[in-house]
């Protein structure tokens, strides 16, 4: 069961914990109960630790070392007294940001007296770090501590990084404090130093800052979590293939991690075992598996390798780079051939010293050309260009490789292709050495997008945009890719796109664009038409409004313009609206005691924004506060009540009793505020609350709320009871209280009848000789008000004379 002494909540173990009944009582427990209407209980059942309470008499609060993980907030076994007693308390009262609550402690062991803490306020609103999560090996990791409230900027927070690895990170002192919101309410760490031996899950906890008022912030634990990965992933396995004057590096068949961030492709023409200190040619992205590298030089040997990094840029950097070495080059003349005129004709050179077997005459050598829509393909004769020069070339011998579109022909060298093929020539030599190139045929031109900085207002077929808009194109093509954009306004000649560009004046204007791909196909040029608007509406006029509350509503004229969009509202300068208001009110919330000045701009459909209109200046006046509890009317009969009620958030609230101060309490963010121990009198009384905002400013007086008070009767005095022949009779002292109704007489805690007496002495009939009674009596007035009981006597009933037996 529970029994409850004011604010104070008392569990009954008794059956549980019979183990300490040589030194306790039944009732023996840890318990903490809040002053709140909010608050949980958050009692601590001390049936699993049976001898906790020796513990408690010889080692005080040391004995809380046992098994109590569940809120060891630090992870040293031990529920300390006053970080992890705060986390335990932090996670089950609800509080708001600057909500105190008082909390009682009290050991029920025969010793001791109720200890009372304050639970600091919870001022923390959350934890970020410079990088992402999981992060890597790093010595510039930083914390940023965000508060939602001013803090002290002397006092450092203490944070605490607990890690699953062996060594623990170690947050230096000297951060620095910001002002992001509020002045200093926010902190940063400085370089944090994280190494691979701290790998795994890491928390940090946060405690010790204080806000500008000097109240300590609640400790947070798991303030924040992320996780140091220190394992990189393993590296691919590569394939070197040839083309022209490069080599293309495939490692399709590797099977990334999950973590896979990139690819850096490493080059050398000397041989290395690692990555460190070497610059990579490359980088590319973690889906690819493929990398060609150019510009190689035949007859030199060259080194390649790949790294795999993670999403935090651990790398592997021990590698084993593959080797190659080119002999000789096979290359077209170009990537792409657009067939311009029908036939976009190719050379094709071969370098290779090795063919020159015979240094006294210009030698031939044949090649094969195929495409996608002619595997077949023809041989082409290549012809040296000198004597001795071991170049082989279509152009030296008059001759190129032609495309067609219908059917192939060996005679003039031409093959049959297709928009999008892919033509390849190859060459093999006497000892097999195979090189070979390859190029697309791409005859479809590019498509080029406008785009706009805004979206335009469009209205009966036109665009009409703000002299502030910039516009730019992006172009897309199949096969070659774009080789430049141009554009001109309203007929000029067409420049070259590089930038976002600027229309300089007001009124129509007409843009034309178009693109060129890598194959020389132009796209055919596209307009469009731009009406520029560069005339802001007129200022709103008979801007005005009223306080209603804690709340300013506001009102104007509505503007007359066709091309009207809204209105902003300004508050000292500042926007305070989100959204573009469409109706001509506004309502906005206030401090008392702080004067504000407002403006509203008119804005069009281009999001031309007029001047301000006039200035509507108020000074807030206070809100009363309003008493919720006790409720008015309601009869009371103990001399203390706690007064509860919303005022303005932060303000200071004095209650008052028939005009006479009571004490201050401060509102909550959320405007509750409570104030317990309020004394009032027999009688009527008159509670009211009056509200001090923030900025100094007084408010009127709350409605009156009538309490009477009808103080209990004193317990009866001069409890006796006279024992008879199964009867006794009970007596007392009559009470003096001029509302006294009569008495209630209590037989074994039950009553013996809920006819109130009006007379004494009683007497209790039909009972059984030598069977002890326990009596105790109330005194009830005429409002019903009970008093405590009187101590309690026990008597047994004895027989007459006649009843003896002989």
């Amino acid at each position: 069961m529970k029994k409850f002494f004011g604010a104070i909540v008392i569990h009954d173990f008794s059956e549980s914990i019979k183990s300490f009944d040589r030194h306790y009582n039944p009732s023996s427990f840890v318990g903490l109960q809040a002053f709140s209407p909010n608050a949980v209980d958050c009692s601590f059942d001390i049936r699993p630790y049976y001898d906790l309470g020796d513990a408690i008499d010889s080692q005080g609060w040391d004995a809380l070392d046992r098994d109590i993980s569940d809120y060891d907030s630090d992870g040293d076994d031990v529920l300390d007294t006053i970080r992890d007693w705060t986390y335990a308390i932090g996670h089950q009262f609800v509080m708001d940001p600057e909500q105190t609550f008082m909390y009682e402690s009290r050991t029920f062991f025969g010793q001791g007296n109720p200890e009372v803490y304050q639970i600091p306020n919870n001022m923390l609103s959350d934890v970020q770090s410079n990088y992402g999560d999981p992060v890597g090996i790093v010595n510039d990791f930083q914390l940023t501590i965000n508060f939602n409230t001013s803090m002290d900027a002397n006092t450092e927070p203490n944070i605490e990084i607990i890690a699953q690895g062996a060594a623990k990170p170690v947050v230096p002192s000297g951060g620095s404090w910001q002002s992001t919101v509020l002045e200093n309410d926010t902190y940063v760490t400085p370089d944090i130093a994280l190494t691979s031996d701290m790998a795994g899950i890491l928390h940090v906890n946060v405690s010790g800052a204080r806000n500008n008022m000097g109240i300590g912030m609640a400790p947070v634990v798991r303030a924040y979590q992320f996780t140091l990965d220190a394992i990189p992933p393993a590296n691919p396995a590569i394939n070197i293939s040839f083309m022209c004057n490069s080599a293309l590096v495939s490692w399709e068949g590797y099977v990334a991690p999950e973590d896979i961030g990139e690819f850096r492709i490493y080059r050398e023409t000397a041989p290395f075992s690692t990555v460190e200190g070497l610059t990579p040619i490359a980088s590319v992205d973690k889906t690819v598996r493929a990398y060609e590298t150019d510009s190689l030089e035949p007859d030199v040997t060259y080194y390649v390798a790949v790294i795999a990094v993670d999403a935090v840029g651990n790398i592997d950097p021990d590698v084993v780079p593959q080797e190659f070495l080119l002999t000789g080059f096979l290359c077209l003349d170009k990537n792409f051939y657009n067939l311009t005129d029908g036939n976009d004709a190719a050379t094709i050179i071969l370098n290779n010293v090795a063919l020159n077997t015979d240094p006294g005459t210009i030698q031939n050598v044949d090649v094969t050309a195929i495409s996608d829509s002619d595997t077949s393909g023809i041989i082409i004769t290549l012809t040296e260009t000198n004597i001795d020069t071991g170049v082989f070339t279509t152009a030296a011998s008059g001759t190129q490789l032609g495309f067609s579109l219908d059917a192939s022909d060996d005679a003039n060298d031409l093959i049959k292709v297709a928009d999008g093929d892919t033509i390849t020539v190859t060459f093999t030599d006497s000892s097999m050495q195979s090189m070979i190139d390859k190029a697309v045929i791409d005859t479809s031109p590019p498509v080029t997008t406008f785009q706009s900085s805004g979206d335009f207002y469009v209205s009966e077929g036109n665009n009409y945009a703000p002299l502030s808009f910039t516009y730019s194109f992006s172009a897309e093509d199949t096969y070659s890719g774009i080789e430049r954009i141009e554009y001109s306004v309203d007929e000029s000649s067409y420049s070259a796109f590089t930038e976002p560009f600027a229309l300089e004046s007001e009124g129509l204007h007409v843009i034309s664009y178009r693109a060129m791909d890598t194959a020389g196909n132009w796209e055919e040029a596209k307009t469009i038409s731009v009406n520029v608007d560069n005339t802001p509406p007129n200022p709103p006029a008979d801007l005005a409004g009223e306080q209603v509350d804690l709340q300013i509503n506001l009102i104007w004229t509505a503007n007359s313009e066709a091309d009207l969009h809204g209105y902003n509202v300004y508050r000292d300068g500042i926007k305070v609206n989100d959204a573009l208001i469409i109706s001509t009110n506004y309502s906005n919330t206030i401090t008392s005691g702080k004067t504000y000045l407002y403006n509203v701009t008119a804005v069009d459909r281009v999001n031309n924004e007029s001047n301000f209109s006039n200035v509507f200046t108020i000074l807030a006046a206070g809100m009363a506060p309003v008493i919720t509890s006790p409720v008015g009317g309601t009869a009371l009969v103990d001399t203390e009540v706690t007064v509860r009620g919303t005022s303005e958030s932060g303000s200071v609230v004095e209650i008052f009793v028939n005009g006479i101060s009571q004490g201050t309490t401060v509102a909550t963010s959320t405007g509750y505020f409570s104030l317990s121990g309020v004394q009032i009198s027999a009688g009527i009384n008159s509670i009211t609350a009056v509200a001090t905002s923030t900025y100094g400013a007084v408010s009127p007086s709350s409605e009156v709320v009538t309490i009477p008070l009808d103080p209990r009767p004193q317990s009866p005095a001069g409890l006796t009871a006279n024992p008879g022949d199964t009867v006794i009779n009970i007596s007392w002292n009559v009470n003096q209280e001029t509302d006294l109704a009569g008495y209630f007489i209590y037989r074994d805690n039950e009553i013996l009848s809920y006819d109130i007496l009006t007379t004494t002495p009683y007497t209790d009939t039909m009972l059984i000789n030598g069977k002890e009674y326990s009596y105790t009596v109330t005194a009830a007035d005429s409002n019903g008000s009970e008093s405590l009981f009187t101590s309690t006597i026990d008597v047994l009933p004895v027989a007459g004379p006649g009843w003896e037996i002989p």
